[in-house]
Formats: C-alpha cells, sequence, structure tokens
C-alpha cells in the first residue's frame, strides 16, 4: 500500500498541493493559472485536517481506506469502505471540517481493496496526467485526478466546456479505465472560491 500511495504522490509533483493521498492514487496536473497559490494553501490546510480527523477517529476504516482531494474547497472523497455506516461517517466528517463548501461523496461500500488494484489506480493516474500534459501543455492546465477501482474522478477548472470535453476524452481512452466522473467546474462558476476569505 505504502508503495502505491508513495508512487502516486511522485507522480503528481507539482500538483501535489491542494490534496492529500488515502485509500487511492491521486495525481495532479497544475499550473496554478486558475487556483491562486493562497486558495491552494487553504484547500492543503483542509485536506490535511480532514486526514487528521480520519487517523484520529478510525486509523483502518476512515484514514487507510478513504481519499481525500481538495480543490477550492469542494471535497473529492473516495475509496472502499466496509459499511455504510462508515461512508455516512466519512461524510459527516468531512461536511464538518472548517473550509469545506461542498462534498463530493464517491466513497464505495464492498469488500477489500487489494495491493494489485491501488497499483493499477496508480498507473492509470499517472498516464492520466501524462496524457493531459501532451495534449494541453504544462502552463495551461489546472486539473487533479483521482482513480478508485480504475474509474477516474476528474477535478479541477476549465477555461471553457470544448477543455472539459477534451479532458474527459483523455481519461476516457487510458487503457483500463473503466469510467470517468467528471467535478471539473468552468472558470468563471459562481461556486468558486476567491483566493483569499478576507
Amino acid at each position: 500500500m505504502l508503495l502505491a500511495l508513495g508512487v502516486g504522490c511522485l507522480a503528481s509533483l507539482p500538483g501535489c498541493a491542494g490534496l492529500v493521498v488515502g485509500g487511492g492514487s491521486v495525481t495532479g496536473v497544475a499550473a496554478a493559472q486558475e487556483r491562486p497559490l493562497e486558495r491552494g494553501a487553504k484547500d492543503i490546510a483542509v485536506a490535511s485536517a480532514l486526514r487528521s480527523t480520519y487517523l484520529q477517529t478510525q486509523f483502518d476504516e476512515l484514514f487507510l481506506s478513504v481519499s481525500v482531494l481538495v480543490v477550492e474547497g469542494r471535497v473529492l472523497l473516495t475509496g472502499t469502505v466496509e459499511s455504510e455506516d462508515i461512508r455516512t461517517r466519512a461524510v459527516e466528517l468531512a461536511a464538518q471540517t472548517d473550509g469545506a463548501v461542498e462534498i463530493l461523496n464517491e466513497i464505495q461500500v464492498g469488500p477489500g481493496y487489494g495491493m494489485t488494484s491501488r497499483l493499477n489506480d496508480t498507473w492509470i493516474s499517472t498516464e492520466t496526467r501524462a496524457r493531459l500534459l501532451a495534449a494541453l501543455g504544462a502552463d495551461q492546465i489546472d486539473f487533479w485526478t483521482t482513480t478508485h477501482d480504475s474509474v477516474v474522478y476528474l477535478v479541477g477548472i476549465a477555461e471553457n466546456e470544448a477543455e472539459v470535453r477534451q479532458v474527459t476524452d483523455v481519461a476516457r481512452n487510458v487503457k483500463g479505465v473503466k469510467k470517468v466522473v467528471n467535478y471539473i467546474i468552468l472558470r468563471d462558476d459562481p461556486r468558486r472560491l476567491p483566493a483569499t476569505d478576507g
């Protein structure tokens, strides 16, 4: 598990800002054009606080099983847990975290999530990142991906709908991807947060 998490985080550089890896594989491709640095720092704080809460609450069921990705206060939760009660608890704790403005709950309830699946998800996330870089260029994109059980989740900020379609198509065409779930919003979306609160 630690190998998969380490590879996932290394692959995300420089996009590690704003996310904390838990039970899945997260990578980022970001040049910070759309998300100000101060806003990114706040996202890191939100993710870190939630991960700390999971650690203190239920180590195996929450901290090790649920991945957290935060972009402009929007908290994406992915992973597989053993029961609906644990899933509900994970969402409740996320909603109570200071700075969390929206919870995107993609936690699944089911059997264990093995090392083979983790490594496969890491490969998918890394390959998706590489293809996004090739398609859009490092200085033009602000997207993060997390993969769980071969499902790719996209979070980020796009210039327009055409860019959203392009990013989604890139992810969909990576070998082994079962499904793409899109949480990308546009640059002028009213849900976006200011760089600072003051």
